[in-house]
């Protein structure tokens, strides 16, 4: 069995990379201008879920094509939570992380028992039924009508806010891919039945990597929900969300630090360009068709590519 450990230098400037690029958008709030503020919102919001989703789509290898599951049940929790007991929707929060995780570790034990597509298939059910529970359950999801939430607090909270998170998401996912759960993570993608027969406890090491992936998941779409003042099952559980930050971490490079870091810029940058100067559906094909030119020239990510350019310059 072959593994590739990235541990070492070229990590160390990895992660120095991506904390000066997070850091960056926490003077951002002091300009005051709300464009800036609300484009480095999302784009926070999509470094920390590419980094999340990293986490065992990269490292482990599952393509969770359900991610966006997780999203929605982490918004709804606290939009549900909120519009009930009265209570401003970023303190419901924390609690809705909490819940989502514990209910990603009982999925979890099942589901990925799965492999491959038949992995996929299953988080796109998994998706799907979380839709139509918000759906079976109008009094307390307002079903199709979504949940109106209180006026959100000033733009320059949640740009503190979003960067906070992806930082914290960001060291997290150093932090678990330098550890034996990483290390776990990766034995699984290269050869599960090698890495069982090793006496690794898939199990354990593949649940605890899932809960790691959703939980971010489930903390963004709590603060989106406070952010938008509005959520409402289409947009919470859409599939072409979680094909959006599976792209982002793809491009970059999958099983990296800067990685989904980079994808997430890149693609959400290309996506404000191209809407801007092209608009309708036209953007959307132009941009569908150069973000898979790129994984096709570039299967192993950007970042990838980038380092096996420098080792072959040291090298000769």
């Amino acid at each position: 069995m072959i593994m590739e450990i990235t541990f070492g230098k070229w990590d160390a400037k990895q992660l120095v990379l991506a904390a000066v690029a997070i850091v960056i958008p926490f003077i951002i709030p002091l300009t005051g201008n709300r464009f800036i503020m609300a484009t480095s919102y999302t784009i926070l919001i999509f470094i920390t879920l590419a980094e999340a989703y990293n986490i065992l789509g990269g490292y482990g290898g599952y393509v969770n094509f359900g991610y966006s599951a997780f999203y929605g049940l982490g918004g709804y929790i606290t939009a549900i939570l909120s519009h009930h007991w009265r209570v401003p929707p970023l303190l419901m929060v924390p609690i809705a992380g909490l819940a989502v995780g514990v209910i990603s570790a009982i999925l979890g034990v099942p589901l990925l028992r799965l492999k491959g597509v038949y992995f996929a298939i299953g988080m796109i059910t998994v998706n799907f039924i979380f839709l139509c529970l918000v759906l079976l359950f109008p009094k307390i999801t307002m079903a199709g009508k979504g949940i109106v939430l209180p006026p959100p607090p000033p733009l320059q909270v949640f740009c503190y806010l979003a960067a906070a998170v992806a930082v914290l998401t960001t060291l997290s996912a150093y932090k678990i891919a330098n550890s034996s759960i990483g290390l776990a993570l990766r034995s699984v993608r290269e050869d599960e039945e090698v890495a069982e027969v090793m006496g690794v406890n898939l199990t354990k090491y593949k649940v605890l990597g899932f809960v790691a992936s959703t939980i971010p998941a489930a903390v963004v779409g709590g603060i989106t929900a406070a952010y938008l003042t509005y959520i409402d099952p289409s947009t919470m559980f859409d599939i072409g969300f979680s094909v959006k930050v599976i792209l982002m971490a793809r491009l970059g490079g999958l099983g990296t630090i800067t990685g989904p870091l980079l994808g997430a810029l890149v693609v959400q940058a290309l996506s404000y360009a191209l809407r801007y100067t092209l608009g309708g559906v036209l953007h959307k094909i132009v941009w569908g068709a150069l973000l898979s030119a790129t994984i096709i020239l570039l299967p192993g990510g950007v970042i990838k590519y980038i380092k096996g350019v420098l080792v072959k310059r040291t090298t000769v």
